[in-house]
């Protein structure tokens, strides 16, 4: 194996930031890591007690918390805590490098030969002081004991070529010989992006992920059709990249064309009227929009024609979005997102008025439109709509999509069947997720070991 030539790519890569190449970048530097992983995995190997003696071991893949007033992770019951972390630091070029660690807790790092726990640096921070060091992987060790609240701390350094920042997890490693099996982390990640504690009794009671979208523009911004086509799905298509499964954050429902329709019309007959935006949708460049969308930063929450990388908290594939949205969803969804989904996740992107026209042409090229606008004369079914109103509550909907507390929350049980993570049952319209095998192990595993509700790691 050419490893001093991998070396050398993964340098470049780590440190390659030009917009216009970052999903390449992403992609080679990816490529390059799954050649290095037979020596290299990302992330830090952390050790945690709590002081009533229940411990874990976990990676951390960046070196940023804040446990004020909750506990480091939800195996653990109490606020305060002892950790250790080892792992290797990945510099991309040779020079001097300090590392600075901000706590409030007592601190202890192992680095470059220095044994450091004395916080003498700038604003009460831990640092090595400059250390002169070689372009690769650098062994390190560091020890935390947080005070009686919980605790802060986070991982800084300043290095040849910048200034001081945060250390990113793009420079975190371990021996892979070392690496652990994260049943627990896996299944804490889904319980937050499948959002369980909407329908189900649970010991976790934060909610990073939120609300799902709202459906009160429903009328003017979504295509009935795409709607009854998803709720008549008896399962989810799942794209494998690794040895996990893609998720989708929406289960399958399986009902009847009559149910699913039933659906749309209330939704359609219930949505409230936004205000009039007051500008049409212009003409744009498909290969001008591409390019904008590749380099403005889309990429890192959504995939589009082969473009991005699916997450279990992403923002969606958006290829077949213009199945699904209406002409009036795009100026207002880049202007204002609020007025679309007041549940929203968009950050603002400051684009000119070309860039979004140019965006949009790009996005509804991606599936062919059909030629003729359609209204579907069963969204204005009266009866209809109240047997659609009838289904959208006892089938949960409300739970995920709407701000009004769940009262009867159905009581969680691994024991005879794995229920809504594998398969539908349509009598009792009980949803499915699909999970894979591990995915359902890892849930299970998540919930089986969870003692504490004051945690939450996948913020």
């Amino acid at each position: 194996m050419r490893r001093p030539l991998l070396f050398a790519c993964l340098a470049c890569i780590l440190s390659s930031f030009v917009s216009t190449e970052n999903t390449l970048a992403q992609n080679t530097r990816q490529e390059i890591l799954d050649e290095l992983a037979e020596e290299y995995l990302p992330g830090w190997i952390g050790s945690y007690t709590d002081q009533v003696g229940n411990s874990l071991t976990r990676i951390d893949h960046s070196l940023s918390f804040d446990w004020q007033h909750q506990t480091a992770d939800p195996r653990l019951e109490t606020v305060q805590f002892d950790a250790n972390w080892t792992g290797l630091l990945f510099l991309q070029s040779v020079g001097q490098y300090t590392l600075f660690v901000e706590s409030d807790g007592e601190i202890e790092l192992e680095f470059a030969g220095r044994k450091i726990s004395e916080k003498s640096g700038p604003q009460g921070l831990l640092t090595t002081g400059p250390v002169e060091l070689q372009f690769g992987w650098h062994p390190i060790k560091l020890s935390y004991k947080s005070p009686v609240n919980g605790g802060r701390l986070k991982l800084f350094w300043q290095g040849p070529s910048f200034k001081l920042e945060p250390v990113g997890n793009q420079f975190l490693f371990h021996p892979t010989e070392n690496t652990i099996k994260e049943h627990f982390g896996r299944g804490e990640e889904l319980a937050h992006a499948l959002r369980c504690a909407r329908c189900h009794e649970s010991p976790v009671t934060q909610d990073s992920l939120g609300l799902a979208p709202s459906l009160t523009h429903f009328r003017d911004f979504t295509k009935p059709a795409w709607l009854v086509a998803r709720l008549k799905q008896k399962t989810i298509p799942q794209m494998a990249a690794t040895d996990e499964t893609r998720v989708h954050r929406m289960p399958a429902f399986g009902f009847s064309d009559q149910q699913a329709k039933a659906i749309a019309a209330y939704l359609f007959q219930n949505s409230t009227n936004p205000k009039p935006v007051g500008e049409l949708l212009g003409k744009g460049d498909v290969e001008a929009g591409k390019s904008v969308f590749s380099s403005v930063g889309c990429v890192a929450c959504h995939q589009a024609d082969t473009l991005g990388q699916s997450e279990l908290f992403d923002g969606g594939n958006l290829d077949k979005i213009s199945l699904k949205r209406k002409d009036d969803f795009w100026i207002r969804w880049f202007r204002n997102p609020a007025e679309v989904n007041p549940h929203h996740r968009m950050p603002k992107v400051s684009l000119s008025d070309q860039e979004e026209q140019d965006v949009i042409a790009y996005l509804k090229s991606l599936e062919p439109l059909s030629s003729e606008l359609v209204l579907e004369e069963y969204v204005l079914n009266e009866s209809f709509a109240q047997q659609g109103r009838k289904i959208y509550r006892e089938s949960g909907c409300a739970n995920c999509h709407e701000k009004k507390e769940n009262e009867n929350k159905i009581k969680l049980n691994f024991d005879d069947t794995p229920g809504c993570l594998d398969g539908l049952a349509t009598q009792s319209q009980r949803p499915a997720y699909f999970l894979s095998e591990g995915d359902q192990k890892s849930l299970v595993d998540f919930y089986t070991h969870v003692k504490s509700s004051y945690s939450d790691t996948t913020q």
